[in-house]
């Protein structure tokens, strides 16, 4: 479907099994498509290169966001961020807290609307194949900065009020199926993996970003599901745009799209 969009072959390309093989370095017996200048992408680094310059308080854990009255901010709606130590005035906020999106998100949206799937994502060690690009093929894999191989990943439903589950054998075993199986022939038995990382996603039925405004001063960027480091950046854009009442990088069809007031 994306292939008969039109993207020139620098963007987007179908290749045999032998290209494909070839390009990552992993046997899969598949054709697919490939992505010229795609890459892997170290999310610890790149998120600390967005918030370089920025002003940052962490560990503090906001327990509510409550409306002051406008003589308060001359004029203008102003909003206090409660939490344990004390209290944060602002002008504008934006509420990007992932799964715990309904602890603090009741007054615009109701917490029904939110489903919550813990995903754990297997580390392969260091010289389990040779690969050399990243894959997707329902699940996905891509080597690390240390040289092992991320895996992943599961989806199971999950109580965010609950601790993160652990993660076991079955969920390994689920990661290592979801590879075609001449991949899955080489890699280690799933009972001889021990090193994983568990995470929470957030999504919504229409499994579509929220981004935009709320209200007068708060906006949302949540319900990334499992593509955040691809949508988030260009979605922080939008929701800029909208606050600082500039161009937005999204089309007006795509705004609409991705407008949390679709709900109400």
């Amino acid at each position: 479907k994306i292939l008969g969009l039109g993207w020139p072959e620098t963007v987007l390309t179908a290749i045999e099994a032998d290209e494909a093989q070839r390009i990552s370095g992993l046997e899969t017996g598949l054709s697919g498509s490939y992505y010229p200048l795609g890459g892997t992408v170290d999310p610890r680094r790149l998120v600390a290169a967005l918030i370089d310059g920025c002003e940052t308080r962490f560990g503090l854990t906001i327990r509510a966001i409550e409306r002051l009255s406008p003589d308060t901010g001359e004029g203008r709606q102003r909003w206090r961020l409660t939490h344990d130590d004390g209290v944060i005035d602002a002008d504008n906020v934006v509420i990007a807290n992932g799964s715990g999106l309904a602890r603090l998100s009741q007054e615009w949206l109701p917490p029904s609307l939110f489903q919550v799937t813990a995903g754990m994502g297997s580390h392969l060690p260091e010289g389990t194949c040779s690969l050399s690009a990243g894959l997707s093929f329902g699940g996905y894999m891509a080597r690390a900065r240390d040289g092992r191989i991320c895996l992943g990943a599961s989806f199971d439903h999950h109580d965010p009020d609950q601790p993160l589950p652990e993660a076991g054998r079955q969920a390994h075993e689920r990661n290592l199926n979801l590879l075609p199986e001449r991949a899955r022939a080489i890699m280690p038995d799933p009972g001889n993996l021990d090193d994983s990382r568990v995470s929470l996603r957030l999504a919504v039925p229409d499994r579509q970003p929220l981004a935009g405004l709320l209200d007068e001063g708060v906006s949302v960027l949540a319900g990334l599901g499992a593509r955040g480091m691809v949508t988030a950046p260009l979605l922080g854009e939008h929701v800029a745009s909208r606050i600082l009442n500039l161009p937005s990088p999204l089309d007006q069809g795509m705004a609409s799209v991705v407008n949390p007031k679709r709900f109400s």
